[in-house]
């Protein structure tokens, strides 16, 4: 592009335009907004975004397998959409160093399957994550959004708006977000499992018009039921806390008992070692059979013949 100084919005989407060199807008300093959408890139070189002033970029449609590595040259970016991509993991290293993001869409993705711990944990201003419509996402890491605000009473926890619905999610744990700090929060439309693990969703504060499509995929019988209006006795966790009781018992007899039998084990060759020592025989003692004995010797003949008789 030749220079355009006060160009500040570029939208070049939906054409066929697959490779991109770095240079291309090198010149465009007041660029905020880019849409590079269904361009049949595959691949973007590094700096290709080092403009200073880009806020807002769309590279939805694509054919990315993994977030470009090349968009930590926008170091300014506040919005990013790379939705219907065939990418199949999000993991921390996705959106890396993108700290000023506050939105990201990630929606229609086909082969979305699931979302590794720390992902979203770069993101310090992040008020608004789109992850939905994605028809295999089922895994989302109970760390997707780092363990910070878990640690700190009060961190710094900014996300306002999260939408998860019409994706392929069977269980969400309560200690992935904090749940009250969230203004919006979509679940409709996943195959939720109505059992112990997803009982929070009961009681969590959502909005009314997000409660109609919230349903059970399992068990079998209640599936389409509203998980709010589900039998009670389908959350119950007594049943998981006696599991989880009985387990660590049976681990720490386990324990005791092999420690015991090293322990005993211990002192049976320890005392078997002393008793060899004492014979002589074992232990790392010298073999007697080879020591030479020394007699001292007499000069006076007369003291060697009464040692004689």
């Amino acid at each position: 592009f030749h220079p355009l100084p006060s160009l500040q919005k570029l939208r070049i989407g939906h054409n066929p335009l697959r490779y991109m060199d770095k240079t291309w807008f090198a010149k465009l300093h007041k660029l905020h907004f880019l849409d590079m959408s269904a361009v049949g890139a595959h691949f973007l070189p590094e700096d290709i975004f080092h403009m200073t002033d880009l806020t807002q970029l769309i590279l939805a449609g694509n054919d990315f397998d993994e977030v470009p590595s090349a968009l930590r040259s926008a170091e300014r970016l506040n919005s990013l959409d790379i939705s219907d991509n065939p990418i199949g993991l999000l993991t921390v290293a996705s959106f890396f160093k993108l700290k000023e993001l506050e939105e990201i869409y990630v929606r229609n993705m086909a082969d979305l399957e699931s979302v590794e711990s720390d992902t979203f944990a770069s993101q310090e201003n992040l008020r608004a994550l789109h992850l939905h419509n994605n028809p295999k996402l089922k895994e989302f890491d109970v760390d997707a959004f780092g363990i910070f605000w878990k640690l700190v009473k009060d961190g710094n926890w900014t996300l306002r708006q999260l939408h998860l619905q019409d994706n392929a999610m069977e269980f969400l744990l309560e200690d992935t977000a904090p749940w009250e700090k969230i203004e919006v929060l979509d679940l409709q439309g996943n195959p939720w499992a109505c059992e112990c693990t997803n009982a929070w969703m009961r009681t969590v504060d959502l909005r009314q018009e997000l409660t109609a499509r919230l349903r059970c995929g399992s068990p079998a019988k209640y599936e389409e039921t509203s998980l709010r209006d589900a039998p009670e006795e389908l959350f119950e966790c007594h049943h998981v806390e006696e599991d989880m009781d009985e387990y660590p018992r049976e681990n720490v007899h386990a324990a005791v008992l092999s420690l015991l039998i090293v322990a005993v084990l211990g002192m049976a060759i320890v005392l078997l070692c002393v008793i060899r020592r004492r014979q002589g025989r074992f232990c790392g003692r010298p073999n007697r059979n080879g020591s030479v004995y020394y007699v001292k010797a007499h000069t006076n003949p007369m003291d060697a013949a009464d040692n004689h008789f």
